[in-house]
C-alpha cells in the first residue's frame, strides 16, 4: 500500500482482503518495503548487509524506504526502517 495510507485505511483494506480471501494470512506492507523484500528473495540485492533505498514512483504518489538490511539464504532481516510517502496531483 502507499506509505501515506493511515493506520485506519490499512486496517479497512486488511479487513476487506480477509473477507475476500478467507483463511489467508493477510499482511499489509508499504509498497517500497514489499519491493525490498522481493529483491531480497530474488537474490538481487548487491550487498549482504548495509543500507538499502527503494524509491517507488506511482500514479499520484512517491514512496521511499531507507532500511538497514541483512540478507542471508534469501531471507531479509530489516533493522532500522524509515518510510516516507508523498501524495500529489
Amino acid at each position: 500500500v502507499p506509505v501515506h495510507w493511515s493506520p485506519l485505511t490499512r486496517d479497512i483494506y486488511r479487513c476487506l482482503l480477509t473477507e475476500v480471501f478467507p483463511g489467508a494470512n493477510v499482511v499489509i506492507s508499504d509498497e517500497p518495503t514489499g519491493a525490498l523484500r522481493y529483491y531480497a528473495e530474488q537474490g538481487t540485492l548487491r550487498r549482504e548487509e548495509g543500507w538499502s533505498l527503494v524509491v517507488d514512483f506511482g500514479a499520484g504518489t512517491t514512496d521511499l524506504v531507507l532500511a538497514r538490511t541483512a540478507v542471508g539464504g534469501g531471507l531479509l532481516r530489516q533493522g532500522e526502517l524509515r518510510a516516507y510517502g508523498e501524495r500529489y496531483g
